[in-house]
């Protein structure tokens, strides 16, 4: 990836405070919760410029507010045929498995 988004377990806090960046995240957890596999993330989206890179990351927020990145994939939507015009399309993104016990 290129330097200015940059991959790996480092607190992603500066990238998701980005103009160009969508978060979501789930409210804290009240229960333990087991992620085990491969992840895949579904969006729906559109994009007026030539080419469009999407990248998702399943990152940890930690009580201090570090967040840090556990697993990413990333797809290039101009080889996908995705993301072309107007209409939002469905891109669907396969995220390196993971394996995570949070508490």
């Amino acid at each position: 990836m290129p330097p200015d988004f940059p991959s790996g377990a480092m607190d992603q806090r500066e990238i998701e405070s980005r103009h160009d960046v969508l978060v979501y995240t789930t409210p804290v957890l009240e229960e333990d919760i087991e992620v085990t596999g491969p992840v895949k993330v579904k969006l729906w989206a559109s994009s007026s410029a030539l080419d469009t890179d999407f990248v998702a990351r399943l990152v940890d927020v930690h009580p201090d507010g570090y967040a840090q990145n556990l697993t990413d994939g990333i797809i290039r939507a101009r080889y996908r045929n995705a993301a072309k015009g107007e209409a939002p399309s469905l891109i669907e993104l396969d995220v390196s498995p993971i394996k995570r016990n949070y508490r």
